[in-house]
């Protein structure tokens, strides 16, 4: 799975770096990798996470 994730990571990287480097291309790419790069720290969590039952 975790190798899932990173290939898909990768595959958001190639576009983000097409985007123009003007104000809105910088905020549009950083909005898209924060959010692209968050799903792998919410299934390491997810995997770390103790259920208490």
């Amino acid at each position: 799975m975790i190798w899932k994730i990173v290939k898909f990571i990768h595959r958001i990287i190639k576009p983000v770096e097409n985007l123009p480097s003007n104000m809105a291309g910088y905020y549009i790419a950083d909005q898209i990798m924060r959010t692209s790069t968050s799903v792998g720290a919410d299934f390491r969590a997810a995997c770390r996470s103790v259920s208490e039952q």
